[in-house]
């Protein structure tokens, strides 16, 4: 099949042009015609959707008459050198009874034919040219290098299964080549399968890899101790807008400093230093941390295993009012 439609290309002088998958920017002209055809098929199809194909024909008369703005001629007068006519234009118009020699009208047709195809190329060219200028303005296009970790954007998703619910992306993948037009050569990082074609830039994104908020003490750095000065630091500044709990110094409360056959409390683990208050911000749930080292941060309870979250909440007040627990 190739071969023929190359073939065909050869007769009809026909260019062919190669595009990425999944990138429909590509084939502009093609993409807003069946726009319109959709468009239209939307207007005067039925409720039950099983009556559209006999409504192409008369769309497409219609798009045919129509003057494209683009060129300025309409598709009919570009092809056969005149304006389609319609049955209620032959009734109105009144009939020519001046014999016409076939020559002059043969040599009139070609020459309108060519007049409008370069006319119709001239205003094609103008258009194109504020179009992108217009393009430009807002256009940002991602550029990756060798070796960059990307995620690939899902069209095709499983059947029977929600398209909102499936993930928008796989991956990751690995930048291998860079090609021509932002298109970029991958392969998959579990499999080490390269993808058959080359991916257009707007259907990769960064990966970023997921790391844990902080890293686990050794087991030697367990043990030490918080320091006892550090409890006069002033506290950053904190967001007003988001819903704050009370303090809860978890300092206080700690047992003394376990002995090497003691297993340490998980304040001690975690270097933590005093709970100032929490927070749910963006339906997550959050807690303000005073570190040994001085420094305060946000961090999300999903940072802390079970046993820090049981401290947190069994420390949660000291007035024997009932809790409520900022971890479950």
């Amino acid at each position: 099949m190739s071969k023929i439609v190359k073939a065909m290309c050869e007769i009809l002088q026909v260019t062919q042009h190669h595009t990425t998958s999944y990138h429909p920017n590509t084939n502009g002209t093609v993409e807003r015609q069946n726009h319109t055809l959709a468009q239209s098929l939307r207007t005067y199809c039925n409720d039950t959707h099983d009556k559209w194909p006999s409504l192409i024909p008369g769309i497409m008369m219609a798009f045919r008459r129509s003057v494209c703005a683009t060129t300025g001629f309409s598709p009919f007068y570009m092809l056969f050198g005149q304006e389609m006519k319609i049955p209620f234009d032959i009734a109105l118009e009144p009939k020519d009874s001046l014999p016409q020699d076939t020559r002059v009208y043969i040599d009139q047709f070609l020459s309108n034919i060519k007049m409008s195809h370069k006319i119709a190329l001239q205003n094609e060219a103008a258009q194109k040219e504020k179009d992108k200028v217009r393009h430009d303005q807002t256009a940002r296009v991602r550029t990756f290098a060798i070796g960059d970790l990307v995620l690939l954007k899902v069209h095709k998703f499983p059947k029977g299964q929600s398209r909102k619910l499936c993930d928008k992306a796989t991956g990751p993948y690995r930048i291998e080549e860079i090609g021509p037009n932002y298109t970029y050569g991958i392969r998959r990082i579990s499999d080490h399968k390269k993808q058959a074609s080359l991916v257009n830039a707007t259907n990769l994104q960064p990966y970023i890899r997921p790391d844990p908020t902080r890293q686990r003490l050794s087991q030697e750095d367990q043990n030490i101790p918080p320091d006892p000065d550090s409890d006069s630091d002033s506290d950053p500044e904190v967001d007003q807008d988001d819903e704050v709990t009370p303090n809860v110094d978890v300092e206080a409360t700690q047992q003394p400093t376990p002995t090497p056959q003691q297993t340490p409390d998980p304040a001690t683990r975690y270097q933590i230093q005093k709970v100032l208050r929490g927070r749910r911000k963006h339906g997550r749930r959050e807690m303000y941390i005073k570190w040994l080292d001085g420094s305060c941060t946000w961090e999300p309870d999903t940072c802390f295993d079970q046993e820090m979250s049981d401290f947190i909440n069994s420390r949660w007040t000291k007035q024997g009012k009932r809790r409520k627990s900022y971890f479950n």
